[in-house]
């Protein structure tokens, strides 16, 4: 249907990305994120030098606050097998 191989690449990921939208909330988890960066970064003063009490704190903030950091990677990652799929085929 295309001719041009540029092309055809172009629109499929065009066409990939748009399906996958719906399930990539990062800019949301981004917004939330950049709101806590403050207090993240005073905890990391705070527990400098004992990493787990670190973890600790920020999962405690991060359950407070209702916020999900797994949700970014799994958004990003549920689009990845597709890209390598098609390089795959591609190359």
């Amino acid at each position: 249907m295309i001719p041009n191989y540029g092309v055809a690449i172009i629109i499929i990921t065009v066409i990939i990305k748009l399906l996958f939208w719906p399930i990539r909330p990062r800019a949301l988890v981004d917004e939330e994120m950049q709101k806590f960066q403050p207090l993240i970064k005073k905890l990391k003063e705070k527990y400098k030098d004992d990493p787990q009490r670190l973890n600790q704190e920020q999962m405690r903030l991060y359950k407070e606050h209702k916020i999900k950091p797994i949700c970014r990677l799994l958004a990003d990652a549920s689009t990845d097998p597709v890209f390598f799929g098609l390089f795959a085929m591609l190359a």
